[in-house]
């Protein structure tokens, strides 16, 4: 399926992702950085001084913004921010809160596993999690019958969303993300984790970064935060590495810190739609 005019990342983006990455950079290097885009300081700004945050005074620069909340967390912010906006949702076949509760979800499990099994990509693995569905957003905007046709012949049929996708249609989301995620010119580790996430077992160079996205993307599903309500969709974690899948009792413990994360990442998700 050929995609015309895909929406383009924000420049600051990849500056953004490389001077946090560098453990040299400062927090005026970063504020250096996003002041060069208006809109997204100003987005930024008005995120951090929402309700949600509750700061008990106004944030009135970038640097005290970086100040108060710290690299990872203003990165996450930016990440979020950049991408929020892309895809229209006018006439959305997706429930868009549902959408990106899931992905934020996703992005902050995928964070935590890493950290266990290959802390130096904890932040990649969280930007995996957040892109990891795009090319649903994709078939959203661009391919709208072809999406609600899968959808339905999902829940007829009772069989995963990429299965019925390929039926429907010859390609699925997964796949396109991982194409959107090359068009992006985001690293090879990062656009297979994402083309594979739904199969990691036929990942061929980052097998361990595709086996964690792939787990998160489980373990979300099971602690009740889909990206599409499914009711027959159910995590199977015996498709997985076993020393990453781990087992039922630190999969619980892995759900249970979820659910608490997902506590501070919804002050972030009430900002993005507040209107």
């Amino acid at each position: 399926m050929e995609i015309q005019d895909l929406p383009v990342l924000p420049t600051v983006f990849h500056r953004v992702v490389h001077v946090t990455s560098d453990p040299r950079s400062s927090a005026r290097d970063l504020t250096e950085i996003i002041s060069k885009d208006p809109s997204l300081s100003a987005r930024l700004l008005r995120i951090v001084n929402s309700a949600y945050y509750g700061f008990p005074s106004k944030v009135e620069s970038l640097l005290q913004a970086i100040a108060i909340l710290g690299f990872v967390q203003v990165r996450r912010i930016i990440m979020s921010i950049s991408v929020f906006h892309l895809f229209s949702e006018k006439r959305s076949s997706l429930d868009r809160r549902l959408f990106w509760t899931h992905a934020i979800a996703v992005a902050t499990m995928a964070s935590e596993v890493a950290a266990i099994h290959s802390p130096a990509d904890k932040e990649s693995a969280y930007l995996a999690g957040l892109l990891h569905d795009f090319g649903l957003l994709v078939l959203d905007q661009y391919f709208k019958q072809e999406l609600e046709d899968a959808l339905m012949l999902c829940r007829a049929k009772r069989i995963p969303l990429v299965e019925a996708e390929m039926t429907a249609f010859g390609d699925n989301h997964a796949i396109m993300g991982g194409h959107i995620a090359k068009e992006w010119k985001f690293p090879p580790a990062l656009v297979e984790a994402i083309q594979f996430h739904h199969n990691p077992w036929e990942a061929e160079q980052n097998i361990k970064q595709t086996q964690i996205l792939a787990f998160a993307n489980m373990l979300v599903i099971e602690a009740g935060h889909p990206n599409i309500r499914l009711d027959h969709i159910k995590a199977d974690y015996s498709l997985l590495d076993p020393t990453i899948a781990g087992d039922e009792n630190s999969r619980a413990k892995l759900i249970g810190k979820l659910e608490k994360l997902m506590e501070r990442e919804s002050k972030l998700l009430n900002a993005l739609f507040a209107k």
